[in-house]
């Protein structure tokens, strides 16, 4: 049987046309990470059951917030979630 220990997001942050941001900030609770996009505007962290809240900035871009939820189905394969930042 699958033991379930935590879930792996991979954060793909795009600005609103879909080019990816690097260097963009995510700030991850809890625990509070701080997550730094690579050149593909991508972020990965693992994280335990229950609820996770990121906030998403970036230069010359709004900020974005949203929140997930560590289930023992989303354990089983890593969970992507796209953020799109508008510019300021």
């Amino acid at each position: 049987p699958h033991v379930f220990r935590f879930c792996t997001y991979l954060f793909r942050i795009s600005d609103s046309a879909g080019r990816w941001i690097p260097a963009a900030s995510v700030h991850v609770t809890p625990g509070d990470r701080e997550l730094v996009t690579d050149a593909s505007g991508r972020a990965r962290v693992d994280i335990g059951a229950g609820n996770l809240v990121a906030t998403v900035t970036a230069t010359g871009y709004s900020a974005q917030s949203f929140s997930a939820t560590c289930t023992a189905e989303k354990a089983a394969e890593p969970q992507e979630e796209t953020v799109r930042l508008p510019r300021n």
